[in-house]
Parts: C-alpha cells; structure tokens; sequence
C-alpha cells in the first residue's frame, strides 16, 4: 500500500535521508540483537524461583532491560508478512521491489516520535543501551506505539537482511549480494550514461552535464533541475519517463537518496 503524498518539513525529511542514506547499517541488527539476548541472560543469571515474587517489578523500570526484551521477542514477528510479500514477486522485480519497501517502511518509521534518534544506534553494546531512554515504556497510553515500533523495526530488519545476504536465514532462495555491489556511490560514468540517455533524448552530452550538476546536489534541488529540464524538452516527459525510471536509476546510483513516493511529489 503507498503512502499518502505529503509534503514533509526540513527537519522530518532530513531524517528520513538520513536513515535511508545509512539504512544497510542502521538496520542490521544481528549485532544489537546479540548485546540484547546477552544482557537478558546476564539479568536472569542470579535469579531464584519463587512463587510469590512480581517477577515484572523487578524490571519496570529497567528501560534496558525492556529494550533488549522487546527486541529479542519482536524478532520474525512480522516474517511470514515479509516473506509472503517476497515471494509474491517475479524474480527480476524482486531486488527493485524489496528497497523501495524498505525505503517506504523508513520513511513511516522515521515520522514516528520514538525513532527520531534511531541514527545514532551502533552495532555495539553501549548504543541501545543509550537508546532505550528514548523509548516510553511506562506510558500506559503509548502502548500500542511502543508495539508499532518494534513491529517496524522487525520488518526493516527482515528487508535489509534480505537485502544484504541473509535472504536464506528466512527460508528465501535469493541473493542480492552481487547486486548490491553493482550499484555502489559513484558507479561507472558510462554505464550510467548508458542507462540514462534515452531519458534524455539520448543526448549523451546532456546526461553528462545533468550528473555533474546534481552531484552533491540536496534532493529537493535535483528534482526542481527535473522539472526544469523537462520544460526545456532536454528531459523526456513521455510515459514514465522523468517519474519512475529516472527515479529507479538515480537512486539505485545513491545520486537520489529519497523514496520515489516523494520524488513523484516534487516532480511534475
């Protein structure tokens, strides 16, 4: 299901870049989950049975102890959903259609209050610690956003996992490893121009000179040159020309960091 189309302030669309821009790091979490499972051991490790005791007491106010319970118990909630989804998909779709998923996901995880400072986790065992003040577990009347989180971290997880090599640890028989490699920052100039110039009338000129004026360009200002361009005729308006496709080729290159939820936004 796609997102509503909105606009977004500075600082909310600032975080949703950051997020998609580190999202291979911020959401591998095998590391995090293993710091968690360890301290929930370490936490029961002098514990002794006893029928009487508020064993929820003891930590209702541990807000690492229930970060690391949350996340170890939220683990492959939402994975039959996920690999549903996956497996609904033509295999040539399939690399294209799980980042923009994740890329949706992050954007409706980075409007959420609780993960405004998600870009600070760490794959060691002092961020989430840090992180998990941030987190209102004791706000009877924000249970369910608490719930919503976990959920949303679960299935990004499950997607850059998949993403990122680990598709088989799901039951999946895909590898995107070699694809990933294939679209790294600054990618081949002339495969990339290749790829673009029928975009652009197959002007090669053209696509040169577009991809030099975007680099270290802010998203908002690449699309305004789109709609420029495409008023001056040196951008094809036709079919999904200047939407999807260009789209799908930029950020596919990291020269376009944005969904294309709000690339179709901007672009005319």
């Amino acid at each position: 299901m796609m997102t509503a189309q909105q606009d977004f302030s500075p600082a909310m669309q600032q975080r949703i870049d950051r997020l998609l821009k580190d999202a291979d790091r911020l959401f591998s979490l095998g590391g995090v989950r293993e710091h968690c499972q360890k301290a929930l051991l370490l936490s029961h490790e002098n514990m002794l049975p006893s029928p009487f005791s508020d064993w929820g007491a003891l930590h209702s106010n541990d807000s690492e102890y229930l970060f690391a319970w949350h996340l170890t118990m939220s683990y492959r909630s939402t994975a039959d959903e996920i690999i549903q989804w996956v497996n609904g998909s033509m295999s040539e779709f399939l690399f294209s259609e799980v980042r923009e998923e994740r890329d949706r996901r992050i954007e409706e995880f980075a409007r959420m209050k609780i993960a405004s400072r998600w870009y600070q986790m760490k794959d060691d065992d002092v961020a989430w610690r840090v992180f998990s003040r941030n987190i209102p577990f004791n706000q009877s009347g924000r249970v369910g956003e608490v719930n919503e989180f976990f959920g949303q971290i679960d299935r990004i997880s499950i997607l850059t996992d998949i993403l990122t090599g680990h598709a088989k640890e799901y039951g999946l028989e895909v590898d995107f490893t070699e694809l990933q490699q294939e679209t790294p920052e600054g990618q081949d100039s002339a495969d990339l121009v290749e790829r673009l110039k029928a975009i652009f009338y197959n002007n090669d000129e053209n696509v040169r000179l577009f991809l030099k004026e975007i680099t270290g360009m802010q998203p908002n200002d690449i699309t305004d040159l789109v709609n420029r361009w495409v008023q001056e005729k040196r951008i094809s308006d036709y079919g999904s020309s200047r939407k999807g496709d260009l789209w799908k080729i930029l950020h596919e290159a990291k020269l376009y960091p944005r969904t294309i939820q709000n690339w179709n936004r901007r672009v005319q």
